[in-house]
């Protein structure tokens, strides 16, 4: 059998490495279940933490341990690196396919001009702000504005908000774009809110709100802000949602707790609100309120995979089929977990194939469109190099929006030539030959055609 030891960090960085050093430094004493003390040299890995800033103070020190980490939520370019983080294997793609997927989504809209919001003090939010800036301005887009805001500035106290004074320098803009690319999880909510508060005037209205992964396809995210997600295009990871842990939540009861959701209390009382008055009868799953978290999946992808490299190891070293762990199967193997978790594939819990390649994630995302019932559609994903956009024609929604969004760059609309290809039977393809011919007239960028009428024009040219 394999255990869990689970550390609660508190939401702090600090704490989760301190945390870690204690356990490893004999100060933090852990006891299993027949009450007997946990040798550190036990653990075989790690996997967590809640985002990218805590997962890397956690693997670089251990680093020091020989210890392997397996990171189901982070997905920070910088962990990436084999100096820095020699055994260090995540569940799912890094941003470095994150940032030019959600480009591609947009240039694949005609969506060139963009707002984006950015959560503050995060490493996450930064570095994906600026791989999709590479991707998205080598293609011909621009940023209009770029906005820092913090997760923790919005307060019921204030006349107005951070992130309303951020909606309204949006909505009063002269520069035509309705597109905002919000960058991080913790100012979803507050951003939907400000929206929601100015939809009265359409230049609210019109705004399409662009998520990560952090937003996903979890619903809970938009309760209460159905009329403002509506119509949002959100990134969210591979993978539907995993069955089995629904039904183990609709099994869970107030005043009975389970060994396996040891904060059970608590959690009724903070989804259900009943300091007082919780009863047996609630039943989490049917709150309106719930929804599975999108890295659900993939901490038990992470867990899933840490335990198929114990079983390999263990029958190796230990002998096949052995009841008991041998002295052979040692200490600070991270080099020898890292081998083997950083190129495998399995079936996972509901009997999907999961890949792990080179340490990442070999599977990639999927794009969902938030109907007005606060609920999210698949409309595509991205595609087998995990960094396109391929619609699910069939499923793409009707009427899509009823504003049309604006998103043109100063001078510049349309598709690129390259898009053009994709319509031969609009023979768009002869007409993206003018192109080619204001470069040869000493035009030295010149990158797309876009229907005018029933004209073709060039633009983007730069003498």
């Amino acid at each position: 059998k394999i255990g869990a030891i689970i550390m609660d960090d508190c939401s702090s960085a600090d704490r989760g490495l301190n945390l870690t050093k204690e356990f490893y430094g004999g100060i933090l004493l852990v006891n299993d279940s027949t009450g007997a003390l946990i040798n550190p040299d036990r653990v075989v890995g790690f996997v967590g933490s809640a985002n990218s800033d805590k997962t890397m103070k956690v693997a670089e020190y251990l680093k020091t341990t020989k210890t392997v980490l397996v990171a189901p939520q982070a997905t920070s370019p910088q962990l990436s690196d084999r100096t820095r983080f020699p055994y260090f294997v995540r569940t799912l793609p890094s941003d470095n396919m994150q940032g030019p997927a959600l480009a591609a989504l947009l240039i694949s809209h005609g969506w060139m001009n963009v707002h984006i919001v950015i959560e503050d003090e995060l490493t996450y939010p930064r570095d994906l702000a600026r791989l999709f800036r590479e991707t998205f301005e080598k293609e011909g887009g621009c940023v209009s504005s770029t906005f820092i805001l913090k997760s923790d500035t919005h307060t019921i106290n204030k006349t107005k908000s951070n992130e309303e004074d951020i909606i309204l320098e949006i909505m009063e803009s002269t520069l035509k774009s309705d597109i905002v690319l919000v960058l991080g999880g913790g100012i979803v909510k507050p951003l939907l809110a400000a929206k929601q508060k100015f939809m009265k005037d359409i230049s609210a209205k019109r705004l399409v709100f662009i998520g990560t992964e952090t937003w996903g396809k979890t619903e809970f995210m938009v309760d209460g802000f159905e009329k403002a997600a509506a119509g949002s295009i959100t990134i969210a990871l591979y993978g539907d949602t995993v069955k089995a842990f629904d039904t183990h939540m609709s099994k869970l009861r107030f005043g009975q707790p389970s060994a396996s959701s040891v904060h059970t209390e608590m959690y009724f009382k903070a989804m259900f609100n009943c300091n007082t008055n919780c009863t047996t009868d609630m039943i989490v799953t049917e709150l309106p309120t719930y929804s599975q978290d999108t890295f659900i999946l993939q901490t038990i992808h992470a867990v899933y995979a840490l335990s198929i490299a114990t079983t390999e190891r263990l029958t190796k070293k230990c002998g096949k089929g052995t009841k008991t762990v041998c002295e052979a199967l040692g200490t600070a193997f991270g080099k020898n977990f890292t081998d083997i978790l950083g190129n495998m594939s399995f079936k996972d819990i509901d009997g999907h194939n999961v890949t792990i390649l080179n340490r990442e994630s070999g599977n990639a995302y999927n794009f969902f469109y938030w109907k007005k019932d606060g609920t999210p559609m698949k409309i595509g994903s991205s595609g087998s190099n995990g960094k396109s956009f391929e619609a699910d024609d069939n499923n793409f929604p009707k009427g899509y929006y009823d504003l049309l969004p604006q998103s043109e760059c100063p001078d510049v609309c349309g598709y690129y030539c390259k898009r053009c290809k994709l319509h031969r039977k609009e023979k768009l393809v002869t007409k993206c030959s003018e192109c080619q011919l204001m470069r040869n007239e000493g035009y030295t960028k010149c990158d797309a055609c876009v229907v005018s009428g029933s004209k073709y024009q060039c633009f983007n040219c730069k003498e």
